[in-house]
């Protein structure tokens, strides 16, 4: 019995691969965004690297997640890390005080679980842990490749687009689901 069951789209349920142009809506924001943090900050642009490396990224990976389509991976960490980029953004410009960064941070996490409360199943507790990773991993990566970041983050957007964009074989549904649709 084949399942009725809109969640399936037709590339799933017929056995083949995902379409080309699905891949790349999710794959092309990220090589933008390589670019973008290439030629418009520092060492090549004349953007600072203080609030704007996760603000760009932030807002790369937003726009990766809403163009995958509603269940985009990337829309999460996105707004997390766009929000916390903030703090750092406005300590260029004048403004700080105690307490900010953690303040930006919550309140990205705070939208991000908002969204995931309103049916974005793709944000997920580990989809809100991985951008605080990235965070810290982007500070511990700064000091030591110094003028070199935005190619290092350029190549692992670049990567990552790659990796999005990859053939990959389609799954067939598991069977519990499939007899949870039958019953339902």
């Amino acid at each position: 019995m084949t399942s009725v069951d809109p969640r399936h789209d037709s590339a799933t349920s017929t056995g083949g691969a995902e379409p080309l142009s699905a891949r790349v809506r999710r794959g092309a924001p990220l090589v933008a965004g390589a670019v973008v943090i290439l030629l418009f900050l520092q060492p090549i642009g004349s953007l600072p690297l203080k609030g704007w490396v996760p603000t760009l990224s932030g807002l790369t990976f937003v726009a990766a997640g809403l163009l995958g389509g509603r269940r985009g991976r990337l829309v999460g960490p996105g707004i997390v890390l766009a929000a916390w980029g903030v703090a750092p953004l406005s300590t260029n410009y004048g403004t700080d005080f105690p307490g900010m960064f953690y303040l930006c941070l919550g309140t990205g996490l705070l939208l991000a679980a908002f969204l995931s409360e309103r049916g974005w199943r793709s944000i997920t507790p580990m989809s809100l842990a991985i951008p605080v990773l990235f965070i810290g991993g982007v500070m511990f990566l700064a000091p030591r490749v110094d003028s070199a970041l935005t190619t290092v983050l350029a190549v692992i957007f670049v990567a990552y687009a790659l990796w999005e964009m990859r053939q990959q074989p389609a799954t067939q549904p598991a069977e519990s689901t499939a007899l949870s649709d039958f019953r339902a």
